[in-house]
């Protein structure tokens, strides 16, 4: 996951929290403070919020729109903790928009 490419710093502003996201057996730890942020593997202990979910459905979420709500009620996502914090990472990150190619030989 390369969350640090798509991270939007100024949308950030001076929000601070942590967020814990366990992908089944695999957890990483979200920081996000001083219009920065950190991810690292591992359990976050004291987290604001916690995501258990899959890869895709974050993804989903963070970066396509897909609604919050609805993933929780397939149940494909569980939030424990700050629902206010997980609400407002969809605004703090961005995909890249994409590149045109030009055709090859012409």
């Amino acid at each position: 996951m390369n969350l640090e490419s798509m991270f939007l710093p100024d949308e950030a502003g001076d929000a601070e929290f942590t967020v814990g996201l366990r992908f089944g057996d695999e957890s990483f730890l979200l920081r996000i403070a001083n219009r920065s942020l950190e991810l690292e593997r591992g359990e976050a202990e004291d987290a604001d919020a916690m995501i258990d979910t899959d890869p895709m459905t974050f993804i989903g979420v963070l970066y396509h729109g897909a609604e919050l709500h609805a993933a929780e009620a397939a149940g494909a996502l569980r939030i424990e903790g700050d629902r206010d914090v997980v609400t407002q990472l969809p605004h703090m990150f961005e995909l890249p928009e994409p590149v045109e190619l030009e055709p090859v030989g012409t």
